[in-house]
């Protein structure tokens, strides 16, 4: 769901996380974000990303650091990558 949507602000907001425009979130016993949600999510996915949960053993503000250089750069590094869903594809999302 989009950090605008009122539940979101809800469930951050209840949680203590201000809301930032530019973090990732996942929320599932508990809210997580950045390098460490990204790395969550990569456990439901297929084929090879599952095993980039490896990067646990580094430590968070390392890993966030790399989050956030890549955040800053990811229409740069693949240009579309972070395109907007069509109309079908926001059906999936709450």
């Amino acid at each position: 769901m989009p950090l605008q949507d009122k539940r979101a602000q809800k469930i951050l907001g209840e949680s203590g996380i201000e809301i930032k425009m530019d973090t990732l979130y996942l929320l599932e016993d508990k809210v997580y974000e950045r390098s460490t949600a990204a790395l969550k999510i990569s456990g439901y996915l297929k084929g090879g990303y599952p095993a980039l949960k490896v990067f646990f053993i580094v430590p968070k503000f390392i890993r966030d650091w790399v989050y956030n250089m890549i955040a800053k750069r990811r229409h740069h590094i693949k240009a579309g990558f972070c395109a907007i869903p069509t109309a079908e594809e926001q059906q999936l999302f709450l």
